[in-house]
């Protein structure tokens, strides 16, 4: 089931890079944006949503005989609707980031995804198959639309600036060409597995990938978000761009270092106490695609300052050239079977890390070894945490749920203790911030 709604993951993922376009990145750069400026992206949003779903709904009968899956037609006509809810909430969303209103977006969130969940188990329980995750997912974008809109308070206008939108579209389309063709790579391991390998390769895979994906994506989402309207602010102060860089950097790898590593080396008891021994086979694919995730803090951060800099020309000329890359190694890998595969997806996230950290040098001297330099302390921390928990933990295996609860208890427990011992920087950083802000608590009650 997983694997059937995985094949269909590229035709949304295309569509949906198309219909931001990278607007929304250029109402946040915009400095000037009016509300004429917010109506304008969300009537151009919502109209290439509706046509993409038009288009899905003609072809996916021809998606079905391509996998050779009939229920593909049904399922995609359904699942292809959250795309269109999505767009008619895209711009409020944009207006929350905009505002630093980060808490709102992270409750419509929470409160969505477990919402969904309940009501994805139910019909899981209740025997409908692929249908559960398909009408999850549709749950999960009205509630959310709902939610958002009523957080945000704005209300489109009947109304469209032709010239406001060739002026934002000139920064955005470069980042749609970017966006599309880093969103065809995304998603083409689910393409090929599909069609080269079986429904339950892709369904192992996708379930490896999503929990390897979970921590960078909490994490990342979160950074990001308040990470470019920030730095965009900064834009033109190289020296208070840069301090304030390089510690969006530290911080989320403080959390992403130890979640990596702590997923592999607790892989195998993880799987066993949340999904159960069918699923096994996933273990070493997780523990690979960890690898992988380390990296993606770099990635994307050293990208979100290219936006800062308006430098979206280069955005898209990096992405030409990684992934002319990352598609040779996509195919080189597939005679090596899916764990092939979830190598070369791993080996990519350093080298395209290696690529955007070119850049950076450039506009403000700060490269992939400078920042490795950074982060050797971190990273020593944490193969150290990792070594003593997988070492440790090993007489818990015929217990897994222990195993797990035990490891995560000591390796938090020890990767905690060496970073108050050795005085990490990021870690001193957070702390003081978290006793000001207990400080700044205990003086408002009292």
């Amino acid at each position: 089931d997983y694997g059937v709604v995985g094949m269909l993951a590229i035709f949304f993922a295309f569509a949906e890079v198309f219909i931001s376009s990278g607007l929304s990145m250029a109402l946040i750069r915009k400095t000037d944006r009016t509300d004429r400026d917010f109506s304008t992206v969300f009537h151009f949003n919502l109209a290439v949503a509706c046509a993409f779903y038009l288009v899905f709904y003609a072809i996916s009968p021809l998606v079905a005989r391509f996998y050779d899956m009939p229920v593909l037609e049904r399922v995609m006509r359904v699942a292809a609707l959250p795309m269109v809810i999505s767009a008619a909430t895209a711009v409020q969303n944009t207006r929350l980031t905009i505002d630093l209103r980060f808490k709102t977006q992270a409750l419509i969130g929470l409160g969505s995804a477990v919402a969904t969940g309940i009501v994805g188990i139910m019909l899981a329980y209740c025997g409908w198959g692929v249908w559960a995750l398909v009408f999850q997912s549709v749950a999960g974008s009205l509630l959310r639309a709902v939610a958002t809109w009523i957080a945000s308070g704005w209300r489109p206008k009947k109304e469209f600036d032709i010239a406001a939108f060739k002026e934002m579209f000139a920064f955005g389309s470069r980042l749609l060409g970017a966006g599309m063709v880093n969103s065809i790579y995304q998603n083409m391991y689910s393409f090929v597995i599909g069609k080269f390998f079986n429904a339950s390769e892709l369904g192992l895979f996708n379930r490896a990938s999503a929990y390897a994906g979970l921590p960078p994506g909490i994490v990342l989402g979160t950074v990001n978000k308040v990470c470019y309207p920030i730095l965009a602010r900064m834009k033109d102060d190289n020296a208070q761009l840069l301090s304030a860089y390089r510690q969006m950097l530290l911080i989320p790898a403080f959390v992403l270092f130890p979640a990596m590593f702590g997923i592999a080396v607790l892989a195998e008891p993880f799987v066993r106490a949340t999904i159960g021994e069918k699923w096994l086979s996933c273990v070493p694919l997780l523990q690979i695609l960890c690898f992988g995730g380390l990296w993606m803090p770099l990635t994307n951060i050293n990208l979100s300052l290219l936006y800062v800099k308006g430098r979206s020309d280069i955005v898209l000329r990096l992405e030409f050239v990684k992934k002319t890359i990352a598609f040779s190694l996509v195919f080189a890998s597939i005679p090596f079977g899916v764990a092939g595969m979830c190598v070369a997806k791993s080996a990519y996230e350093l080298i395209s890390c290696f690529f955007n950290c070119y850049y950076t040098k450039k506009l403000l001297g700060y490269g992939f070894w400078a920042q490795l330099k950074d982060h050797a302390p971190l990273l020593a921390n944490t193969v150290f945490m990792s070594a003593t928990v997988y070492f440790a933990c090993r007489p818990l295996e015929g217990f897994p749920k222990i195993q797990l609860f035990a490891g995560v208890l000591l390796g938090a427990a020890v990767f905690m203790a060496v970073a108050a011992a050795t005085k990490d920087s990021t870690f001193v950083f957070l702390f003081s911030a978290l006793k000001q802000r207990l400080a700044q608590r205990k003086r408002s009650s009292s």
